[in-house]
């Protein structure tokens, strides 16, 4: 959503079909837990894709916004459960790096301290689930919001 970046994706995908180009937008408000630094970065996101949002018309297909960019990598079940909370009508994204806690991964990227399992964890747990069925959120992907596949399925 980086102004100058974002005209250059513009001017290499028009004429592409059912595209979606990410936007970065997410929650204003500081959640409970979240590291100062890393809710100032969000902030700096949010700016970003309002300017972009501004100069760019018409917009290219891209969701409502995203969640969990403050708890990229460490998304535990509880901060699932706020995210999901907070979300109002719409299309989101959700950020987040489920995976193998395995030796190449952590090899190649301890530095980022993430907790790939314990997302892994959060995201796939049966109460999840039900979670998302009591919330009324229904999950779905790009294609199926293109229309391209069935609706959105649960």
């Amino acid at each position: 959503m980086f102004p100058p970046v974002f005209q250059i994706v513009r001017r290499l995908t028009r004429g592409l079909d059912n595209l979606w180009i990410r936007n970065s937008a997410g929650p204003w408000r500081k959640s409970p837990g979240v590291r100062m630094g890393r809710w100032v970065q969000q902030l700096a996101l949010n700016l970003t894709c309002l300017s972009a949002r501004r100069l760019h018309r018409p917009l290219p297909q891209m969701p409502d916004g995203m969640y969990g960019f403050e708890v990229s990598g460490c998304l535990t079940r509880s901060a699932l459960e706020q995210i999901f909370r907070k979300i109002s009508d719409g299309l989101y994204e959700l950020i987040c790096h489920p995976g193998e806690d395995d030796a190449g991964t952590r090899g190649r990227y301890s530095y980022w301290g993430y907790r790939w399992a314990e997302e892994l964890e959060a995201l796939t747990a049966p109460e999840m689930r039900v979670f998302l069925k009591e919330e009324g959120i229904a999950l779905t992907s790009f294609v199926r919001a293109s229309g391209r596949g069935s609706n959105l399925t649960s």
